[in-house]
């Protein structure tokens, strides 16, 4: 369990914080080899300015002010590349040692699908507050939404099941509604691609479906908006003069979406597909 786990596991003696077994996961992390770990400790691995709070924890541990903690660090590997990383550290004895062990967790992709979600919140939020009046519930919505994510991101290992419920609720119920009527306002027409974009990536923080999982990561961001507004019925040339495309180049991404969604050889209607997959 221990060799086959996910995340980087690391065990060290308490005394000397050098570690004596790291796990297969923590090598392929770091990109060091078992030898070059055994001969290393958590703060050979620390980002530099990351250092302080790693030595303070370390002190609370040898103090006994805390048996047990949970931080997150930046990463540094062999090739200098640097990854951010939760890290939760345990004090432990056994046969007479006092061993220290270190699960480190990978959260790239955590932080970036949180940036990114926050990148494109803020974005819409910045045009609609030009409109404040029309638009404050929108803007009110939007941020509880934000922070659900981040909260669901910060706290996924103890409160994933319950963040993830509220956050589908907040945004079937009250972010979907009315970006479905930003899509029919002809007054934002301009920002169409980018809010259907949106309301893809929101679908699929709250879908179970592994095809649409699949769908909104094959197809390019461009590509995304244009499967969007397929499936809300809007036409070519609508889609064309929008996104300020020819409709030669919008059917040539039709043909593409169609390729990557595997239907290229099907007769199904593309946009009674698109509400299948992405609404079904």
């Amino acid at each position: 369990m221990f060799d086959s786990a996910g995340d980087a596991m690391l065990v060290g003696h308490g005394r000397d914080d050098v570690y004596c077994y790291v796990n297969r996961s923590a090598c392929g992390m770091t990109g060091y080899t078992f030898s070059e770990l055994t001969k290393m400790g958590l703060k050979d691995l620390v980002h530099p300015k990351d250092l302080g709070k790693v030595k303070d924890r370390w002190e609370k541990r040898r103090n006994g002010m805390e048996s047990s903690c949970r931080y997150e660090i930046r990463i540094v590997t062999k090739k200098g590349d640097v990854i951010p990383a939760r890290v939760t550290v345990t004090e432990c004895r056994r046969e007479g040692n006092d061993l220290t062990l270190a699960i480190v967790r990978d959260i790239r992709e955590e932080k970036h699908f949180e940036n990114e979600m926050k990148k494109s919140l803020g974005h819409l939020k910045k045009e609609l507050l030009k409109d404040r009046s029309k638009w404050e519930t929108l803007n009110m919505d939007l941020y509880q939404s934000q922070q659900a994510v981040s909260r669901l991101a910060n706290n996924i290992n103890n409160e994933k099941v319950y963040l993830e419920e509220k956050v589908n609720v907040t945004i079937v119920s009250k972010v979907m509604p009315v970006i479905n009527d930003l899509l029919a306002e002809k007054s934002v027409r301009r920002f169409w691609p980018e809010i259907s974009s949106m309301a893809e990536h929101l679908k699929s923080i709250t879908t179970k479906s592994k095809l649409h999982l699949e769908a909104v990561t094959e197809l390019t961001d461009t590509e995304l908006k244009i499967a969007g507004m397929i499936k809300k019925g809007i036409i070519t040339s609508e889609i064309a003069s929008v996104m300020g495309l020819s409709p030669l180049t919008v059917e040539t991404h039709r043909k593409n979406i169609r390729r990557k969604l595997k239907i290229q050889h099907s007769k199904k209607r593309l946009s009674k597909y698109l509400v299948m997959l992405m609404d079904g």
